[in-house]
């Protein structure tokens, strides 16, 4: 028999965006939505830039379980809830062209 896609959870890009006033405030939104996905079995990933003058936050990937997706929302709502142009999901969206660098070495040294 074949696998099957969990039936609960569907394969529709996820997106969940907020924007701030308040850089310090996007700062820790954009740490907890780190530290919330990097402990939970997902494929997000959290993104923190400047988008007309105002820090975002932005959290794309595949579709979550409901009670992940809560977290999200509770953590984004320190924000304004926001969009971002399609062309800018599709650029998030993409694989990294290169491994990340978490160890906060040098990222030009191989």
């Amino acid at each position: 028999m074949g696998e099957r896609a969990h039936p609960s959870v569907s394969q529709e890009p996820y997106c969940r965006v907020a924007s701030f006033v308040d850089d310090n405030v996007a700062r820790f939104a954009y740490q907890w939505a780190e530290a919330v996905i990097a402990t939970t079995e997902c494929s997000l990933a959290a993104f923190c830039f400047l988008q007309s003058s105002y820090p975002h936050v932005a959290v794309v990937g595949v579709p979550l379980p409901e009670d992940l997706d809560h977290w999200i929302e509770g953590i984004l709502s320190l924000g304004e809830p926001s969009s971002i142009p399609d062309r800018l999901l599709a650029q998030l969206n993409e694989p990294p062209t290169q491994p990340m660098n978490r160890g906060g070495g040098d990222p030009a040294q191989p």
